[in-house]
C-alpha cells in the first residue's frame, strides 16, 4: 500500500472475499462466494449495482443458447436472474425467445446467435439484484472507489478504497477484480503489457437509450419488404443521409434496435464513439458528451423512418457503454482459434459461450462483425483465463480476463460475464476455506460445485 494513504485511513475490514466491481460479473461472483460459505463484500464505484445491465441500459442479454438455438448453455445464477425477472413481469426468459417470436433480435442477426436473447427491464433489475445480495448476506456498498491494492511480495492481500470521506482498508483472503477496466489487476501488476501504457486501440464505446411509441407492425412490414436489411435495419436510409450530409455525426451504417419487454418500447444501440479510451478521464468525458450529442441527433433522424415517426425518448443511460479496455496476463490466454470449429476442449472448462466475434471497428462505419471468422456452435471457457499468471490472491471475471481482442469480443457479453463471475466467486470460496491459491484450486471440485448449482461447463 502506498504511504500517502496511511494517514487518511478511517477503518479497516476483514473479509474472506472482496469483490471489486458490481456489474454482472461482480454481482454473480459475490453471490457465488457467499453461497460457498465465504464472508463477502461487494464494492461498486458507481451509484448502482448492475453495471452495463442497469447503468448502461445494455439489453437484451445476448444469447445464452448454443449457436443453433437448441441448448441453453448459460444457466446457474444467470438463469436465476432471468427467471426471477420473468416472474416479476420484467423479462422474457430466453427459452421463450427464438426465431419467429416477437422478441427475437433478428433485425440485428447475421445468424441464429441473436435468437434466444433475454429482454429485461433495467429498473427492476437494479432492485432484484439488491434483494438477492441481501438474501445471501453479502455486504455491499456503492459510490466507493478502489484506489490501490495491498501486496505482500506478489500476493494481493486486500484493497484500499475511498468512500467519499476517508480511505478504507479491506483485507481479504481473495480479491476478485470485476471492475471491467482491470483496475485492481493494474495496481497489482497483472495487466497485459500493451494495456498498461494506454497503447491499446480499443473498440468504440456506445451510449444506449430507449424509446417508446414504436409502431412495431410497420417495422415488421418494412423488414418483410426489405429482407436485405434484416441484419442491417434501415441501412439504406442511413447511408443516403451520410451521402447527403458532410457532417453526419454517427459513424454507424444502420439503426440498432432491440424490442423491449413492453409493447412499443425498444432499446437503441445506435451511437458509436470512436477513438477514445474510457480509462483516460479526459477521453471518457468526451465520450459522454459525444454520446449525448449523437442521441439527440438520432432522435430527430429516426422520426423520419418507417414505424418511428411518433417515437419519444424514454431514457438515456447514465453510463457510457464500454466494450474494451484493460485485460490481464493470465495463466492461459483465450484465442479466437480456440473458439472456431472444431473448438478446443479444456480440462478446466468453467463456462460455455457461443456468441459471434463482435469486434466493432475503431474507424469507419461498417457493422463490425461482417468480416470476422465464424465461431463454433458453442465453445468452452477455461478457468485459467480468470487467474493472473504472475500474481496470487487475485481472480478476475468479466471483460478484463485473459483473452485476445478477438476472443474477448465474444465472451465480453453479459451472460458469459455472469458465468465467469459465478466461477470466480465459487473458486474464491474454495480458496478461503481450504487456504489455497487460486492457481492451486482443485478444478474438478470447482466444476462439480458449479454443475451442482446449475451451471453448464461442457
Amino acid at each position: 500500500m502506498s504511504t500517502e494513504y496511511k494517514a487518511s485511513v478511517g477503518q479497516e475490514y476483514e473479509y474472506d472475499i472482496v469483490v471489486c466491481g458490481g456489474g454482472c460479473a461482480g454481482f454473480a461472483a459475490a453471490i457465488a462466494g457467499a453461497r460457498g460459505g465465504a464472508k463477502t463484500v461487494l464494492l461498486e464505484k458507481s451509484h448502482m449495482i448492475g453495471g452495463m445491465s442497469t447503468g448502461g441500459l445494455v439489453g437484451p442479454f445476448m444469447t445464452s443458447f448454443d449457436g443453433r438455438g437448441e441448448r441453453q448453455i448459460v444457466k446457474g445464477i444467470f438463469d436465476e436472474v432471468a427467471t426471477r425477472l420473468e416472474q416479476e413481469g420484467a423479462a422474457i426468459h430466453p427459452s421463450k425467445v427464438g426465431d419467429g417470436t416477437p422478441y427475437a433480435c433478428y433485425y440485428q442477426g447475421y445468424d441464429r446467435r441473436h435468437s434466444h436473447v433475454t429482454p429485461f427491464r433495467a429498473d427492476r433489475m437494479q432492485l432484484m439484484m439488491l434483494h438477492m445480495l441481501d438474501e445471501e448476506q453479502v455486504d455491499y456498498l456503492i459510490n466507493v472507489c478502489v484506489v490501490d491494492v495491498m501486496m505482500e511480495e506478489k500476493t494481493v492481500k486486500g484493497v484500499v478504497a475511498f468512500d467519499g470521506n476517508d480511505f478504507r482498508i479491506y483485507r481479504a483472503k481473495v480479491v476478485i477484480d470485476c471492475s471491467g477496466d482491470g483496475l485492481v489487476s493494474l495496481k497489482a501488476g497483472a495487466v497485459r503489457e500493451e494495456c498498461r501504457e494506454g497503447k491499446l486501440e480499443v473498440q468504440p464505446m456506445s451510449t444506449f437509450f430507449s424509446v417508446y411509441n414504436v409502431d412495431e407492425q410497420v417495422i415488421e412490414a418494412y423488414i418483410s419488404e426489405h429482407p436485405e436489411e434484416r441484419g442491417m435495419l434501415f441501412q439504406s436510409y442511413v447511408e443516403k443521409a451520410m451521402e447527403a450530409m458532410d457532417d453526419y455525426p454517427v459513424p454507424r451504417n444502420k439503426v440498432g434496435m432491440y424490442r423491449g419487454v413492453n409493447p412499443g418500447e425498444w432499446g437503441m444501440n445506435c451511437t458509436r464513439i470512436q477513438g477514445l479510451n474510457n480509462t483516460v478521464p479526459e477521453d471518457y468525458v468526451k465520450a459522454y458528451k459525444t454520446g449525448l450529442e449523437q442521441i439527440f441527433f438520432l432522435m430527430d433522424f429516426i422520426r423520419g423512418l418507417p414505424g418511428l415517426q411518433d417515437v419519444m425518448l424514454k431514457e438515456i443511460a447514465p453510463m457510457v457503454g464500454v466494450r474494451e479496455s484493460r485485460r490481464i496476463e493470465g495463466v492461459y490466454t483465450l484465442e479466437a482459434e480456440d473458439m472456431i470449429d472444431p473448438p478446443k476442449e479444456f480440462e478446466d472448462s468453467i463456462a460455455m459461450g457461443s456468441f459471434l466475434l463482435d469486434l466493432h471497428p475503431a474507424q469507419g462505419t461498417r457493422a463490425g462483425i461482417d468480416t470476422r471468422p465464424v465461431v463454433a456452435n458453442c465453445f468452452q471457457i477455461p478457468y485459467r483465463i480468470l487467474v493472473p499468471n504472475a500474481v496470487d490472491g487475485l481472480l478476475v471475471a468479466g471483460r478484463c480476463v485473459s483473452g485476445s481482442r478477438d476472443a474477448m469480443s465474444s465472451i465480453r457479453v453479459m451472460p458469459q460475464a455472469f458465468a465467469m463471475g459465478e466461477a470466480a466467486g465459487t473458486a474464491a470460496a474454495i480458496c478461503a476455506k481450504e487456504a489455497v491459491r487460486p492457481r492451486d484450486v482443485d478444478v474438478k471440485a470447482l466444476q462439480e460445485t458449479l454443475v451442482s448449482h446449475g451451471a453448464v461447463i461442457r
